[in-house]
């Protein structure tokens, strides 16, 4: 369906703007017609009107002449003056006859009729009809009009008899029947209808040129008054055919009479629905017209469309080289198929250009880590021996450090270009910032030792990058395939343990031992571990005691973190804290410390226990500069005193950044917690550098404690030592004590505090303050 919706909306859309505008135009002829044809009934029912009264008029002056005529008569004018009713009846006769009127008669001065002859003896009137054309005729000297005679209308004239004063009136008369409505039919094409009715009656007289059935209706109508106060207006009556033009006739001694004029209206409509039906089987013509021309239309517009959408969908399902079966014509369409082939060539040109650059590096233009997994494939596929060689540039974030971006970027460039171009390798790429990797076709180890050192020559020989003459320094893991793993993530993972092993040993090269991989899985299996100890709060801290050496006073502790595991037993904090450092999670464990060994001095001083718990600090916590904000939230969370903590940080550590290291101790010492520099003596520094340090404390390294004695090289650092730190306000504690005679020598040369076996192992807090209970009681000896 969704293949067929635009032609369908196509076709749908130009069908109803034909129809609805054929539709339009033909409502508005038909109503114009219609209007044009009831305009054409009406004019013709007044025209209608205007024959009926000149027709009137004419018969008016006809029978006016007659009359004339009759009273001219010397013989009638005798006739009437001596009554001679035999005569006057005659000539009456005679007139009557000649003109066809209906009615001829004498009136008496007293508006009595002496005289009449009638086509209708039965409609015999009296002259009580007559009487107001009398006293017309009285004050005009003749009169004309229409009066009811026997009931019924009729057009009368009225003259005066002479003899020579007036002896009486000859009047003669027409009646208005049917004869009259078929004349009159005749000459205006409308039907004709007289009407009149008494005052007293409720019957209706009427001589009508309409059909039987029509003249009862009329009756009705006349009864029911629907045409009162019509008079010179159409009007259909309802429930009729007809339009009706009614004429009032005069009233005579409340006596009523009229006439209407009357046209079809079905006939008037017809040529309206002759044309009706025209217009019909032309609507009908043009919709079939229109269907054609809009299915032919949606069909040449949606073919080309269809055909674009069709290729669209194939090409966002991938398949870029979709064929467009549409001709590049002049028109709109033509130039969307041309503009939809030019985006489909540059679609596949920058889908060439997006495989191409995500599957080789930017910088060096050597395939990248994404192509990798295909190239050991092949590799694999083909059966051949081959060994895998991963490749680290040394020092590199150093040499970016110290000489720019652009010096390292320039040995990745040059060592990629000696790569690609190097004897012995079949592939190489580029898959970590400074590493690369390459397959060598050799599988023989002792061949492979001889092949990667001359690799390792050839890329380590001096670069000119920029003026600077630069030297780097390379080192090599390898694995040999089938031999060390068969698939790609394998050989890809051993070969960076073997990396690893090479730059743990300071070795140019190293291949893969079996038990690295076993041990690499201990180290990822303890970090797992680690994490959920954290979560759990399975760590806990045991304390060593540390103890003045001049008064053998308890004075501190140092925290260290302890670890038992339900399955692995008890771990070594060496082991666990080295890969806690080297997967970040060392933060987490640094915070736990500081809070737990804070919670614990807060407990100790309200017991009246008055001392000092040092936390080792990573090389990591002594760079993040909110460090003093977490350790003043954590002081004040716990309540516990700030000259209660130290924090120790390695000699290396501070080392690394001295600077930053400087004023995150400054702010850690402006809290009121102490500083002291662990592991003095086995780092890069000198007392000197320390000076600057805002530090309190000297903690010299157990390696020269432990095996202290008397005359040796160790005596002389240890005191030397002491004696410089004392000379820059330092504190100096000793840690590694093992026996008395260590004690002894320390004391002898000054040393402040001691810590060690010979005292005390580190013990939970609960066997630490029994363990101050005693030592209390029974001191060194104890």
């Amino acid at each position: 369906m969704r293949r067929f919706g635009l032609r369908a909306r196509i076709l749908t859309t130009l069908l109803v703007v034909i129809v609805s505008l054929q539709a339009i135009t033909s409502l508005f002829v038909l109503e114009r017609t219609r209007r044009e044809a009831e305009a054409h009934a009406t004019s013709q029912l007044e025209a209608g009107g205007r024959v009926f009264e000149r027709l009137l008029a004419d018969r008016e002056r006809q029978l006016l002449h007659n009359v004339a005529v009759l009273v001219g008569d010397f013989g009638l004018r005798k006739a009437v003056a001596t009554q001679d009713r035999p005569t006057i009846e005659s000539a009456l006769a005679n007139h009557a006859a000649r003109i066809r009127a209906d009615l001829a008669f004498v009136l008496d001065l007293a508006g009595e009729i002496t005289a009449i002859t009638t086509l209708d003896p039965q409609r015999r009137p009296d002259g009580e009809g007559f009487r107001e054309l009398v006293e017309a005729a009285h004050a005009r000297g003749a009169a004309a009009g229409l009066a009811l005679a026997a009931g019924r209308p009729h057009q009368v004239v009225l003259a005066p008899v002479k003899a020579p004063r007036i002896v009486g009136w000859i009047g003669m008369a027409f009646e208005l029947d049917g004869e009259l409505a078929s004349d009159l039919r005749t000459l205006t094409g409308l039907e004709v209808s007289f009407w009149s009715r008494g005052a007293t009656s409720e019957v209706t007289r009427i001589a009508s040129t309409l059909p039987r059935d029509e003249v009862e209706s009329l009756s009705l109508a006349i009864r029911a008054g629907a045409l009162t106060g019509r008079e010179g207006e159409p009007a259909q009556l309802a429930g009729s055919d007809w339009i009706s033009l009614p004429v009032t006739l005069e009233s005579l001694e409340g006596e009523s009479a009229g006439a209407v004029l009357q046209t079809s209206r079905s006939e008037a409509l017809a040529p309206f629905s002759a044309q009706r039906a025209e217009l019909l089987r032309f609507f009908a013509l043009g919709l079939a017209l229109a269907l054609g021309v809009s299915i032919w239309t949606a069909r040449r517009l949606a073919r080309p469309i269809d055909a674009l959408a069709s290729a669209a969908q194939t090409i966002s399902a991938g398949d870029l080289h979709a064929p467009l079966e549409v001709e590049e014509s002049a028109d709109e369409l033509g130039r969307l198929a041309h503009s939809f082939r030019v985006m489909q060539d540059a679609l596949v040109e920058r889908e060439q250009r997006i495989v191409h650059e995500s599957m080789h590096d930017r910088l060096t233009g050597l395939p990248n880590r994404n192509a990798l997994d295909a190239a050991l494939a092949a590799a694999i596929a083909t059966g051949e021996p081959f060994s895998v060689v991963l490749l680290d540039v040394l020092r590199l974030k150093d040499t970016n450090d110290r000489l720019g971006a652009a010096i390292g970027d320039g040995i990745l460039r040059r060592t990629a270009e000696r790569l690609r171009a190097a004897r012995g390798v079949d592939w190489a790429a580029r898959i970590g910032g400074d590493e690369f990797l390459a397959i060598v076709p050799e599988a023989d180890e002792e061949r492979l030792d001889s092949l990667l050192d001359g690799l390792l020559g050839d890329l380590e020989r001096p670069l000119s990058i920029r003026g600077a003459r630069v030297v780097s320094r390379l080192a090599a893991g390898y694995v040999i395939a089938y031999a060390d793993g068969g698939d790609p993530e394998t050989l890809v993972r051993r070969a960076e343990m073997a990396l690893a092993l090479a730059k743990s040993r300071s070795d140019a090269t190293a291949r893969y031992e079996v038990g690295l991989e076993e041990s690499n899985h201990r180290r990822v299996g303890i970090l797992i571990e680690l994490e959920r100890a954290l979560d759990r709060r399975d760590l806990e801290l045991h304390y060593q005691p540390k103890i003045h050496v001049a008064s053998e006073r308890v004075v501190g502790a140092e925290a260290l973190i302890r670890w038992t595991h339900e399955t692995l037993g008890r771990m070594n904090p060496q082991e666990f804290i080295e890969i806690a450092e080297q997967t970040g999670l060392i933060g987490r464990i640094s915070a736990w410390a500081l809070e737990e060994a804070a919670t614990r001095v807060a407990r100790w001083s309200e017991r009246g226990l008055d001392l000092v718990v040092s936390v080792n600090l990573s090389a990591h916590d002594a760079t993040e500069d909110d460090l003093p904000d977490r350790l003043s939230e954590i002081l004040v969370r716990t309540g516990a005193a700030a000259r209660c903590l130290k924090l120790e940080v390695t000699e290396s550590a501070v080392m690394r950044n001295p600077k930053q290291a400087a004023s995150i101790l400054e702010r850690i010492r402006t809290l009121g917690v102490g500083i002291s520099i662990d592991d003095f003596g086995t780092g890069h520094s000198s007392l000197a550098q320390l000076q600057a340090l805002p530090v309190d404390e000297l903690k010299i390294d157990q390696a020269f404690v432990r095996d202290l004695r008397a005359g040796t090289p160790n005596e002389v650092i240890v005191r030397t030592t002491i004696d410089l730190a004392h000379s820059l306000g330092l504190e100096v504690v000793a840690e590694g004590v093992e026996d008395r005679a260590t004690w002894r020598l320390l004391a002898r040369h000054g040393c402040d505090v001691a810590q060690g076996f010979f005292m005390g192992r580190p013990m939970p807090e609960s066997a630490f303050l029994e363990w101050i209970d005693r030592f209390r009681k029974e001191g060194l000896d104890g």
